[in-house]
């Protein structure tokens, strides 16, 4: 199992509506329509009456505007993306990783645009706000974009100091379908390098490195309703 934290890695996402300039109040309440929730997901095969079957739990993870100190952004540097104050990121990253989709017990994170939820959408806003009508909801999902920035690692093998291994922002840039579930896999490896100041002599260092890559997309379609329990685009990020 991997245990991943804000030391080692760190991602941020937001979403946004292709029709921004000519509509930017649907932006601005974007909730109304959609909303992107980060979630741990555990996956877990048991038998039960002889047949085997997947028990599923997602557990909402709080997430907060990205600030500066973030994905090794400083107020300093260069915001390319515009990060800072503009995407959101995990609150508390202290994410679980483990298995494939076949394994007895596997463990995912998750981040997923789903159609407006008003049982959500009271909780969120106290009651104040209402979802906008199911054809708007799906009008606007069809719409929509989802960044994902990464925080990546690499081994600079032509750097000799104590800082070989660098860090780089991967952004990801995905987009849904009217009536379409899309959904994207990550893979996820973390690894070793052994470092030492010749081949006979020092003491060995070891020091670890995070690389993401796409790896899966799918699409599903939809019932011709529309059914508001598929998500529109959802992105895991596992082993």
């Amino acid at each position: 199992m991997y245990r991943l934290t804000e030391n080692e890695f760190d991602l941020a996402f937001k979403a946004e509506y292709n029709f921004l300039k000519t509509e930017p109040e649907v932006q601005e309440n974007l909730e109304l329509y959609a909303f992107v929730q980060l979630s741990q997901n555990i996956y877990t095969w048991t038998t039960q009456n002889g047949r085997s079957t997947q028990l599923r739990q997602r557990n909402r993870l709080e997430t907060e505007i990205c600030q500066y100190g973030r994905l090794g952004l400083h107020e300093d540097t260069i915001d390319y993306l515009n990060i800072a104050k503009t995407y959101q990121c995990p609150k508390k990253l202290d994410f679980q990783l483990q298995g494939s989709y076949s394994a007895r017990v596997s463990k995912q994170v998750q981040i997923g645009i789903y159609p407006c939820n008003q049982t959500y959408l009271d909780i969120t806003t106290n009651g104040t706000k209402i979802c906008k009508s199911k054809e708007e909801q799906y009008r606007v999902g069809a719409n929509l974009k989802l960044y994902v920035v990464v925080q990546n690692s690499f081994f600079d093998q032509d750097n000799f100091s104590d800082n070989s291994i660098k860090t780089s922002l991967k952004p990801y840039f995905l987009t849904p379908s009217n009536n379409q579930s899309h959904s994207y896999l990550f893979l996820l490896s973390k690894n070793q390098v052994q470092l030492r100041d010749s081949m006979f002599y020092g003491e060995i260092q070891q020091k670890e490195y995070i690389e993401t890559r796409l790896d899966y997309f799918n699409v599903q379609e939809l019932t011709a309703d529309g059914q508001t329990s598929i998500m529109l685009c959802k992105t895991l990020v596992g082993l």
